[in-house]
């Protein structure tokens, strides 16, 4: 997504192939985002975009720091007329879309993200908001921004390390530099497990991979004399750069040791690949264009995904994915002749302090309009009452009723909790003498269970240990707060209780079924009885905006059916048969949810079954609760 220093002013060479290159970080981004190859395959890309970007910048500027030329106005200047004008224009164009796509509650949340984005702090702002691996993201317009955070981050600090350094330290740059990004590769390798949101969003643990391109500029590799050995290299970084595609999915530890074959690749390639039959074809004309445009393809597409999704459904076919890559494309193709380069030849002869202010004032008044946004409680679009009451349960995490429903702040953890907050031992786990004693236990899947149970069970004492991402595995690692829970529960409560009965339920995923056994067997030393919960139906966003925009958008009926993802339908599957040999008691919500495949929609009155991807509402928890315990403890 860098410019090319042919471009830039700058006298270095060079190399056609890079274009080439940004074209193959840019496919699996791209085809990963609209559902062709598996999300995770689109973390490579992003890899290889940050060795370019920072081979492309460094080489910059250490030429200009070489002639005795760097000039911080110049530098920024260039950054502006760059990633300035396409960026502007792409989120002004998200604010005006959405407001005839969106619902009003939707347009605060997207006005935030447009503060964040313009601002260049969007990847701060998803950290602390946003599971990028989790469906809720796939209807956030600008969540892609976050890269470009990233990028912008490095280089207002980058720059003056690199001048400094030159100035006053030049033996030792590339070693400091080498430590540097060495740090943050391990960094990125512990924060992977430890920290996954913080490693997956912010810089410090980005920062190697932007570190490995600019290195490459600092220490050019030598050139390979043999052509066999410089063919190899070719083969290999394309390797490199392509089988991570194919292996990575969204549940994949990212970035961390995962990151490291596509940052090779890239660096290889940008080394040694000139010249080769790897280059050659990376030379191939549609590919430099494609990579020419790659930046205009990389703000306009997952916006066109997003707003797509929401008219037609979450559920794309291929000829859904054919259409948005498409207008992608079509739009991309347009900005670089209509957008980017006008502005650039137009401000490429004004004075640098004049293009950073004149490009300050326009990002301001973008963050002003996202601004502005946040504080408006309507659209351009009517809806009627009906579908706004509909829609507006997306917001049931913020009611009253969602608070007594999970018991959260106390029996449930929630990710919108005070740090330190912890669970309230007296009220979650006191026992009752005079009823049966159940305690539920798990993550936010087993705590939207809660008050379906209590209603439909108003005869048994239900205790609660229930806290969001906290799937209470026995030997899986888990954050402090999962872990002091785990500790609480399993090691200090249930061996000195006597409970009559055990409900355990969590987000279970592919890969947790002999965890869950294990657990099962564990817990059942200290409980008569022990039922596992399996996982609810999941969908590609939030139930009550996809039933909602399917009443606006004309949408067919069945429409949750279609959006429903596999994984927990195989994971169901895989539980019942391993849990049918164990003797262990097993129950599907998704057997209740989704009958033969057919996603009930709605509890009663209207009310949807569930006010996300997954988590049911009071109203579905009660569907789902009848009767799932019935001859249980009698057994």
């Amino acid at each position: 997504m860098e410019l090319n220093p042919a471009h830039s002013g700058a006298a270095i060479q060079y190399k056609p192939h890079i274009d080439g290159l940004r074209a193959l970080a840019i496919v699996p981004v791209v085809l990963g985002h609209s559902g062709v190859t598996a999300l995770g395959g689109g973390f490579v890309g992003v890899d290889v975009f940050f060795v370019i970007s920072g081979y492309l910048i460094t080489s910059i500027i250490s030429a200009d720091l070489e002639r005795g030329q760097f000039s911080f106005l110049e530098f920024y200047r260039r950054r502006f007329l760059r990633i300035g004008p396409p960026l502007l224009f792409v989120i002004l164009a998200v604010l005006v879309a959405a407001q005839f796509v969106l619902f009003p509650f939707e347009l605060r949340a997207l006005g935030e993200t447009a503060v964040a984005a313009a601002l260049f702090v969007s990847n701060i702002y998803f950290y602390l908001t946003t599971d990028y691996f989790d469906a809720p993201a796939r209807s956030v317009p600008l969540l892609h921004t976050w890269s470009l955070a990233v990028e912008e981050q490095f280089y207002l600090a980058f720059p003056a390390l690199l001048w400094a350094l030159h100035r006053w330290a030049r033996r030792y740059l590339v070693a400091i530099l080498v430590a540097l990004m060495f740090s943050s590769f391990v960094l990125s390798l512990f924060g992977a497990e430890l920290a996954r949101f913080f490693t997956f969003y912010l810089l410090p643990t980005r920062a190697w991979e932007l570190g490995a391109g600019a290195l490459l500029a600092l220490k050019p590799a030598r050139s390979i004399p043999s052509r066999f050995w410089r063919e190899a290299a070719g083969w290999l970084g394309l390797a490199l750069v392509v089988a991570p595609v194919l292996y990575l999915s969204e549940t994949s530890v990212f970035p961390g040791l995962n990151a490291l074959p596509p940052v090779l690749g890239a660096v290889l390639l940008i080394a040694w690949s000139e010249g080769t039959a790897v280059g050659a074809m990376l030379k191939w004309r549609p590919l430099v264009y494609l990579g020419l445009i790659s930046y205009g393809l990389y703000l306009w597409h997952w916006p066109v995904i997003v707003f797509d999704r929401a008219v037609t459904g979450p559920d794309m076919n291929a000829l859904d994915m054919v259409r948005v890559v498409a207008m992608s494309l079509a739009l991309a193709a347009l900005s670089r002749p209509l957008i980017e380069m006008p502005a650039r030849r137009g401000l490429q002869h004004m004075p640098p302090s004049r293009v950073l202010a004149s490009g300050a004032a326009a990002l301001l008044v973008i963050a002003g309009a996202g601004f502005t946004l946040t504080r408006l409680d309507f659209g351009a679009r009517d809806y009627s009452g009906e579908v706004l009451a509909l829609a507006d349960y997306a917001r049931y995490p913020q009611t009253a009723e969602y608070r007594a429903h999970f018991q959260a702040g106390h029996c449930f953890l929630d990710d919108r909790d005070l740090p330190g907050t912890v669970l309230d031992s007296e009220a979650c786990l006191r026992l009752d003498p005079t009823r049966p004693n159940i305690l539920l236990l798990g993550d936010s899947h087993a705590a939207h269970l809660s008050g379906g149970l209590r209603a439909a069970y108003p005869h048994y004492n239900f205790l609660q240990a229930t806290a969001a991402g906290c799937r209470p595995l026995e030997g899986a690692w888990q954050d402090k707060r999962c872990a002091d829970l785990t500790e609480l529960v399993l090691k200090r409560f249930l061996p000195n209780a006597r409970l009559d009965g055990l409900i355990i339920a969590g987000r279970w995923r592919e890969g947790d079924v002999d965890g869950i056994v294990a657990l099962a067997n564990s817990a059942g030393q200290h409980s008569p009885a022990v039922m596992i919960v399996g996982p609810s139906a999941e969908y590609g966003g939030a139930v009550p905006n996809i039933l909602a925009r399917a009443q606006v958008w004309g949408g067919a009926a069945g429409v949750l059916s279609r959006a429903m993802l596999p994984e927990p339908v195989s994971v169901d599957h895989a539980l019942a048969a391993r849990l049918v040999q164990t003797g262990i008691a097993y129950r599907s919500p998704l057997s209740i949810i989704c009958p033969d495949g057919n996603c009930r929609e709605t509890a009663q009155d209207g009310i949807p079954m569930q006010f996300d991807y997954a988590h049911l509402t009071l109203a579905g928890a009660k569907v789902v609760a009848a009767g799932l315990l019935d001859n249980w403890l009698e057994n």
